[in-house]
């Protein structure tokens, strides 16, 4: 469900999503941001309307934790942090 609705909810905030990685308790985005853009106010809207739409749309019930990690990529190491992102599942051992 999340994975289709992250890149929604992205684009409606004109956030270019570049990659998307989840596992059952945490996930990772790779994003690309205006310089007009708010990252508390980014990651606020991504967590708040990502919960609500799967507590409305399932039995199971999302809590996102207090707080995030923001970390910068430039642009010469992008492909490496496309592949840790989107490889999640595979560090994790679900894959």
């Amino acid at each position: 469900m999340l994975s289709r609705f992250f890149p929604a909810k992205c684009r409606e905030l004109d956030v270019i999503l570049m990659a998307h990685g989840m596992v059952p308790d945490h996930v990772h985005l790779l994003i690309s941001l205006k310089p007009t853009h708010s990252i508390p106010e980014v990651v606020r809207r991504l967590k708040g309307a990502s919960s609500r739409e799967v507590n409305r749309s399932t039995s199971a019930m999302l809590y996102w934790e207090r707080g995030y990690s923001v970390r910068t990529v430039s642009e010469r190491n992008l492909d490496v942090a496309k592949s840790y992102v989107n490889n999640q599942k595979v560090r994790h051992g679900i894959l």
